[in-house]
This record gives structure tokens, sequence and C-alpha cells, in this order.
């Protein structure tokens, strides 16, 4: 009967190990916040400045207006994007850019499908950001990672 106490306590433990392991979330998933080699960002972005910057709102840094680049080339990635950072469903999002262009004027953010087109229009201007998995960083390796998002 102890054996088979110490059995199941052995089973648990590992099973207790096994779940924490599969609880961490993958290094390659991560999303970040990244930009061109050049950009000249030395602080990081609060989640308000990244909601306004993404809804159209101009985010200065010194006299430079940033511009934000929307990397849809992952479904997942974008609406997880509108989730954890918008805080609002797609259909909310796109109302509300199209409520600010026709009230206050100025453009709605490009959308890239591509993130070999996205890679090169970071590459256009130094202020431009987007954000993109750890693993699609690697893929294109001509951009910087400015800060983690998640």
């Amino acid at each position: 009967m102890k054996s088979l106490g110490r059995l199941l306590v052995c089973l648990f433990l590992m099973l207790s190990a096994a779940g924490v392991a599969a609880a961490e979330p993958d290094p390659a998933t991560a999303v970040v916040l990244v930009a061109s080699p050049g950009f000249p960002l030395p602080d990081t972005l609060s989640v308000s400045e990244l909601r306004r910057l993404f809804l159209g709102i101009p985010v200065y840094r010194g006299r430079e207006v940033l511009t934000p680049l929307i990397n849809a080339s992952d479904k997942d990635l974008y609406q997880a994007f509108l989730q954890k950072v918008m805080f609002m469903s797609e259909a909310n999002y796109q109302r509300q850019l199209v409520m600010r262009v026709f009230r206050r004027g100025g453009k709605r953010p490009e959308v890239f499908r591509d993130p070999r087109k996205l890679a090169q229009a970071m590459m256009v201007a130094p202020l431009n950001i987007t954000f993109m998995t750890r693993e699609q960083v690697k893929q294109l390796k001509n951009v910087k990672v400015v800060q983690p998002l998640w």
C-alpha cells in the first residue's frame, strides 16, 4: 500500500511539472513592437500611447511623429493585438478609425498582409512602427525589436 501511495505521489508530481511546462508561453510566438534598424526610440511606448498611435492619433517622440503600420499577415496575431492592446474587436476598431478620419482628418494606418512588404515599408521611414511575433522578426532580419508587448 505504501508503494502505491508513493507511486501516486510521483505520478502527481510528474503531471504537475508537465502542466507548468505547458503553461509557459512559447518565446517564438511572443509579440513585440518592431521598427527599422534606424528607429530613434530610447524609451518604450505605454499602452495608452500604442492605442492612440494605432487609432490614428499622432504620437510624438521629440519633434517627430510615429507612423503605425498594421501587420495583418497572421489573422490570429492581428486579432490578439486588437484584443490585448486596442481592447476592442475588429469591427469596433474599424468603426473608430473611420470616425476619427471623418471627424479630424488624417488617414488610417496602412495594412500589410505580406510580412516582406511590411518589412520593406518599415525601411522607407525610420519612424514606422508595427507589431509581429519574434518568429517573424527572425525571418525578416532587417527590423529591430523596440519592446515586447506580450
